[in-house]
């Protein structure tokens, strides 16, 4: 007779989500599960669940109210002719037109990777932060 597997189902808490959202991105995935006490798995759906990017760039820099402030305006099409003048200077081009401008445009105006930026997209998104 083989014996019994079970697997008891434990649901996300509220800390551990916000580690997650918190940490996800700052170091390699398999320490972060260790960290928040999750499997790689596990921790890989909820991510997904909570739209947070786990890619680790070691030269991975916290979010400032600064740039929080300058994507906020971005997304709400509410660019500040300094912004324009730094964007055209980060993209090179001599005339930037905010609807043309690319993730990959926005992401080096601010000196974050693709994948960070859209993260903090989604987590505005889920917050309500914008429109």
């Amino acid at each position: 007779m083989m014996g019994k597997v079970t697997a008891e189902i434990i649901g996300w808490t509220d800390a551990q989500d916000a580690e997650l959202i918190r940490l996800a991105g700052t170091m390699p995935r398999e320490e972060l599960a260790k960290k928040i006490g999750r499997n790689f798995r596990q921790m890989q759906v909820r991510a997904s669940e909570l739209g947070v990017s786990l890619a680790f760039n070691r030269t991975y820099t916290e979010w400032t109210t600064g740039e929080d402030s300058r994507l906020l305006r971005f997304l709400e099409h509410e660019l500040t002719e300094a912004d324009l003048d730094e964007l055209v200077i980060s993209t090179g081009r001599g005339v930037v037109v905010p609807d043309e401008l690319t993730h990959a445009h926005v992401a080096n105006w601010l000196g974050k990777t693709v994948p960070s930026l859209r993260g903090r997209i989604m987590k505005f998104k889920r917050e309500g932060k914008f429109k």
